[in-house]
C-alpha cells in the first residue's frame, strides 16, 4: 500500500508552512483590492496597484529562478518568508499611523515592489523542492493534497476575510498577514532536504542569462507543453478579468453591499473545490491526461458562460438580490468543480514533464506565460469598467474564453499527452 505523503515529516512541514502563509495571502488579496476601491472610487486605481506587484514578479521570476536552481531552495523559503513578513507588518503600521491618500498609497506601491521581488524567488523555490521532496509515484497524491490545502485555505481566510476587515481595518489586515510569513518561515527552518544542485558556471548576471535562455529553449522544445501553456495563458485572461477586478467592483460599486458577501463567494467555491479533488482522489488518471482535461474544460466552459450570465443579472437588478445571488453562488460552486477537474492531471502531467535540474527554471516559464495576462487584465479591465462599463467587460471576458476553448479542442498534439 502507498504509504500517505503526509506523513513524510518534511512534506507535513512545508504543507503546514504554506497552509499558514496563504491564509494571510487571502487577508491581505481580498482586503487590498476592497481598500484602495474604497480609498480612490476608481477601478483604474485598483487594477494599476494588482498589476503593479505582477509586473514585478513577473520581470523579476526568470531571474529568480535561474538564482533557485543554483542554490538550497529551503532557505530561499525561510529567508524571503521573514523578510516580507518584516516588511508587510512596518506596512500595517505606517497606515495606521496616517490618513494621506498619498502616503498610503507610495507604501502600498513600495510594498508591492518588496512583496514581487522576494516573490519572485519564493515562488520557483517552492514548486522545486516538491521534486525533490516527493517521489515520482507520490506526486499525483501531494498534488492533490495541496489542492485541498488551496481549497481549505481559501475557507477559512474568505469567511474570515470580510470579518476581519471590518473589525481590524487595513493595517491590521497587514498586520496580521505579517505574522502569518513569520510564522511559516519558522516552520520551514526544520524542513531537511537536500536541493542545491551543482550547476556549471559561476553565478554572475551574464551566466544568470545564460541560464534563463536555457529554460525558455527547454520549454520551447516540448512542443506540446508549449502549445498547452499558450492556451493557458489566454484562458487566465477571462479569469482575471472576472476575479480580479469584476466581480470586486461589482460588490463594491455597483451592488454597494458589505464585504462579506464577496467573501462567502469564494468559501462556496473552496467547499466545491474540495468536494471535487476528494471524487478525484478516489479515481486512477493514469498516464493519459486529454480525456480528463477535455471533459472538465468543456464543464469549466459551460459554468464560467453561466456564471458571466448571472454576474449581468445582478449588475442589472434583473432579478430580486437575494435571488440573483443564490444563483450566483451555485454557479461559482460548479465553475469551481470543473476548474478542480483540470487542475490535478495538469499539475501531475507537468510536474513529471521537467528534469530536477531544470524544475525551477521550468516551472518559471510555465508560471510566467501562465501569470503575463494577469497585470494586464488588471489594468485593462478596470480602465474598461471605468469607460464603457462592467457589461462591456464581461463580453469581452466572455468572447476571450470561447475563442481560447476552441483552440484547445483543434490542437493535435496535446490530444496526444
Amino acid at each position: 500500500m502507498k504509504k500517505n505523503i503526509l506523513k513524510d515529516k518534511n512534506f507535513l512541514l512545508y504543507f503546514i508552512g504554506m497552509f499558514v502563509t496563504s491564509i494571510g495571502d487571502i487577508f491581505y488579496s481580498f482586503a487590498v483590492s476592497w481598500y484602495i476601491l474604497e480609498l480612490t472610487g476608481s477601478a483604474t486605481q485598483a487594477g494599476l496597484y494588482l498589476a503593479f506587484g505582477a509586473i514585478i514578479k513577473l520581470i523579476l521570476s526568470n531571474f529568480g529562478a535561474a538564482l533557485v536552481d543554483r542554490m538550497d531552495k529551503v532557505k530561499i523559503m525561510y529567508f524571503t518568508d521573514f523578510i516580507r513578513g518584516i516588511a508587510i507588518i512596518i506596512t500595517g503600521f505606517i497606515i495606521f499611523s496616517t490618513s494621506d491618500k498619498t502616503i498610503i498609497l507610495t507604501t502600498l506601491y513600495i510594498t508591492a515592489s518588496i512583496m514581487g521581488t522576494l516573490g519572485s524567488l519564493f515562488g520557483p523555490a517552492t514548486s522545486a523542492l516538491i521534486k525533490y521532496m516527493v517521489p515520482e509515484e507520490s506526486l499525483q497524491q501531494a498534488n492533490s493534497y495541496l489542492q485541498i490545502k488551496n481549497s481549505v485555505q481559501s475557507i477559512i481566510g474568505m469567511a474570515s476575510a470580510g470579518f476581519i476587515y471590518s473589525f481590524l481595518g487595513i493595517s491590521g489586515v497587514f498586520i496580521l498577514n505579517g505574522v502569518t510569513f513569520i510564522i511559516s518561515g519558522f516552520t520551514e527552518l526544520f524542513i531537511q532536504v537536500e536541493t542545491q544542485e551543482e550547476i556549471e558556471g559561476k553565478t554572475t548576471f551574464k551566466q544568470l542569462l545564460s541560464d534563463i535562455k536555457e529554460g525558455w529553449v527547454y520549454i520551447y522544445n516540448k512542443p506540446t507543453i508549449f502549445r498547452l501553456m499558450l492556451i493557458m495563458v489566454f484562458l487566465n485572461f477571462p479569469f482575471a478579468l472576472l476575479f480580479g477586478i469584476g466581480l470586486p467592483y461589482l460588490f463594491n460599486q455597483t451592488l454597494g453591499v458589505a464585504p462579506s458577501y464577496l467573501s462567502y463567494v469564494n468559501v462556496v467555491m473552496s467547499v466545491a473545490m474540495i468536494l471535487m479533488l476528494i471524487y478525484l482522489s478516489t479515481k486512477e488518471l493514469g498516464d493519459k491526461y486529454y480525456k480528463n482535461l477535455r471533459k472538465y474544460m468543456t464543464m469549466t466552459t459551460v459554468f464560467y458562460l453561466l456564471s458571466i450570465s448571472v454576474v449581468y443579472v445582478m449588475g442589472q437588478a434583473l432579478l430580486a438580490f437575494n435571488v440573483a445571488y443564490a444563483l450566483f453562488l451555485i454557479s461559482m460552486a460548479l465553475l469551481a468543480m470543473s476548474n478542480g477537474g483540470v487542475s490535478v492531471p495538469m499539475q501531475t502531467f507537468l510536474a513529471k514533464s521537467f528534469d530536477k535540474e531544470m524544475f525551477a527554471r521550468s516551472m518559471a516559464v510555465i508560471g510566467i506565460m501562465s501569470t503575463i495576462t494577469y497585470p494586464l487584465a488588471s489594468s485593462v479591465g478596470g480602465l474598461i469598467i471605468d469607460t464603457l462599463g462592467l457589461n462591456v467587460l464581461l463580453l469581452f471576458a466572455l468572447v476571450i474564453y470561447i475563442i481560447c476553448f476552441v483552440w484547445f479542442l483543434c490542437e493535435k498534439g496535446i490530444k496526444k499527452i
